[in-house]
């Protein structure tokens, strides 16, 4: 009878079991980095992604022979309502870019049908983006009508090859809302007004050049965004450079500027060496850094 040599193992000791659970418990920390670091750069990606869309569709409709060459979007705020007086700035703007719009009560009145009889105020140049490149809530987001003297007619669902114009922007589920989640304030209008969001969930301040390129609001004051979200109150103004006189940054289309992840905005302005704090992580279309890199 031959007898069986060595012997065999019952199982592991505790410290082998210990390295195991250690190597084991790094790899998945490791795996778990990586993910979230392609998750962050898919994020980051989709961001400069729609800011790009956002500024191709505003050089598109500032362009657009069947707008009449605006030149430029208006300036915040902007009043949608049915009749205007005639000399109002909204009435000039709306004549230029459909000049067929109705003129009653004996060249007095601009009159705009299919604009709802209770205003809705575009607060801010995220609101007026959205409506005049893609016909807003009100339009379904499917650009203006070809009838030039009722181009706020929106698109008949018996008629789906009906020609339009626009929409200069082609949104994503969610790349807008009327009532984006865990933001407080400001409130939009219940009748018809939208944000942009960026992929954070927050609304993209988004600052208008106007035609002098002077940033302005429709009243002449200097633009500002304010904002309350999950992680807190901020407001944003537009960026530029140096002083007297100030340069702005796109100082002939608009800046577009993301809270980023903190969802928090710094505050802009004078914009000469890298931001700290809230504005640290925002993202822009007039930088390829975050803005807290600083000018590039």
């Amino acid at each position: 009878m031959t007898r069986q040599s060595g012997y065999r193992r019952d199982g592991f000791t505790l410290i082998e079991l210990l390295v195991v659970i250690s190597i084991i418990a790094v790899l998945v920390a490791l795996t778990t980095a990586a993910v979230m670091r392609g998750r962050e750069a898919v994020v980051r990606a989709d961001n400069g992604w729609r800011m790009e869309q956002v500024t191709v569709a505003t050089n598109m409709f500032c362009t657009s022979a069947a707008l009449g060459q605006p030149g430029n979007l208006p300036p915040a705020p902007f009043v949608l309502k049915p009749t205007y007086s005639i000399n109002e700035p909204e009435a000039i703007y709306l004549k230029r870019i459909f000049p067929n719009l109705p003129v009653t009560g004996g060249g007095t009145t601009l009159s705009v049908a299919g604009l709802p009889s209770t205003p809705i105020t575009l607060a801010d140049g995220n609101q007026v983006a959205v409506f005049f490149l893609t016909g807003g809530e009100l339009m379904q987001y499917q650009g203006f009508s070809t009838n030039g003297q009722q181009p706020f007619t929106p698109k008949s669902a018996s008629a789906p090859d009906e020609q339009r114009i626009g929409p200069f922007l082609q949104l994503k589920a969610n790349m807008y809302s009327v009532a984006p989640a865990g933001i407080t304030s400001p409130t939009l209008p219940a009748n018809g007004a939208s944000w942009l969001l960026d992929p954070y969930g927050v609304p993209y301040a988004i600052f208008l050049a106007g035609p002098k390129g002077a940033y302005l609001t429709s009243a002449g004051a200097a633009q500002s965004f304010t904002v309350t979200t999950p992680t807190g109150t901020s407001t944003v103004n537009t960026y530029y450079r140096g002083s007297s006189p100030v340069k702005y940054e796109n100082p002939k289309t608009l800046q577009i500027i993301s809270a980023g992840p903190n969802k928090l905005f710094g505050k802009g302005q004078e914009w000469s060496s890298p931001a700290t704090g809230a504005g640290e992580d925002d993202k822009s279309n007039f930088s390829t850094a975050v803005i807290g890199a600083g000018p590039q």
